[in-house]
């Protein structure tokens, strides 16, 4: 059994057709599926096969058509997510009138903050190398590396609570 089903689920718990359907406009040709439902479907392939290509997804849906479409609720078929669908989604996603709402309903959702009474905390730092292009005061830079001295690195720090017990304490 594919993990799809359990990845679209996921996502549908976190609320994510709801938040796109809620700031991305319906278009006026658009067909039944809804952007949030668009959305996860792809995210849910990219997640499973590490395959962006828009091209792609319209035969991964003709040979998924019943799963997907039990899984939605609704029939799903291929024109459901064409190329020139998706480019659409891809565009209403870099407008960031819309993105601006989407990521801060995302955040309410999926972002918990709690007041935790603590005396000390303790800090433990390492770097970690990446491929990554450098920009000037950017996060990722070279520095001393024991990996590999001509790769790109940034600084990760973890913070834990000495006084609650947890997996992550000293």
């Amino acid at each position: 059994m594919d993990d799809i089903p359990l990845l679209i689920e996921q996502m549908r718990k976190m609320g994510l057709v709801e938040i796109w359907d809620n700031n991305i406009p319906m278009h006026w040709k658009q067909r039944n599926l809804s952007w949030g439902w668009t959305a996860m479907i792809w995210l849910a392939y990219i997640y499973r096969y590490g395959d962006h290509r828009k091209l792609a997804m319209e035969k991964y849906v003709e040979g998924m058509q019943s799963t997907l479409s039990s899984l939605v609720g609704q029939k799903i078929e291929a024109l459901d997510v064409s190329s020139d669908r998706l480019a659409c989604l891809l565009k209403n996603l870099a407008n960031s009138k819309y993105w601006d709402k989407i990521e801060a309903e995302l955040n309410e959702r999926t972002i918990k903050v709690y007041d935790l009474e603590t005396e000390t905390i303790r800090c433990d730092a390492t770097t970690v190398s990446c491929n990554h292009n450098i920009e000037p005061e950017g996060l990722i830079q070279f520095g001393h590396s024991k990996d590999d001295l001509r790769s790109p690195q940034f600084k990760l720090m973890m913070g834990s609570f000495s006084n609650i017990r947890n997996a992550f304490s000293y």
